[in-house]
């Protein structure tokens, strides 16, 4: 029908100047309307009519959200608990290490399969390559008590072993209040 449709139109305008894109569309829309309302040659009514009647009742509203695009890839999850998209890392839980993972990318959100069930989602990155997205919840345990780790927790826990602890603790917390002072208390 598309193709039937397409040459009557066509070839009624084969021979006509347009000069402009909105000057043919006008031309066309007035052939399509015409072709829609003239009665088939077999049988009553036209194709406007049977559509009215026939067709348009069984027509659902289309969804609210619009359709995405997505691409389907397969990686493994590495030892960190994160696999690499696009140079960026994303977290998955860490049951999954050594695992391969699918993962449905939209161009906003990340989505990772394991046996065809969801196990993670996250935002996609943009901007500098090398970025992470961890979640706290894929983390294991011993890795969410690092997070703890913080010049008030240091000095507490430094306090409840005893006070030359506590005051070395103080010493490279001076010294240096971000980096070193937690590398070296984890070395303890």
């Amino acid at each position: 029908m598309v193709g039937y449709i397409s040459r009557q139109i066509i070839a009624a305008l084969r021979h006509y100047p347009f000069f402009h894109v909105e000057d043919l569309n006008r031309h066309i829309s007035a052939k399509l309307e015409e072709i829609n309302t003239s009665a088939f040659q077999k049988r009553p009514r036209s194709r406007k009519e049977v559509f009215e009647e026939e067709e348009k009742p069984y027509l659902r509203p289309l969804p609210r959200t619009r359709y995405k695009l997505t691409e389907w890839k397969t990686a493994k999850v590495q030892t960190n608990y994160h696999t690499q998209v696009d140079r960026m890392y994303y977290s998955v839980p860490y049951e999954y290490v050594r695992e391969q993972v699918e993962i449905r990318l939209t161009p906003d959100l990340l989505e990772f399969y394991f046996k065809d069930v969801r196990i993670a989602s996250n935002k996609r990155l943009k901007g500098d390559i090398g970025q992470y997205s961890t979640s706290i919840e894929h983390m294991p345990d011993h890795h969410r008590l690092y997070l703890d780790h913080n010049p008030e927790n240091n000095r507490a826990w430094a306090k409840g072993i005893g006070p030359s602890t506590e005051k070395f603790v103080d010493l490279m917390l001076e010294q240096n209040p971000e980096k070193k002072a937690l590398s070296m208390l984890l070395e303890i």
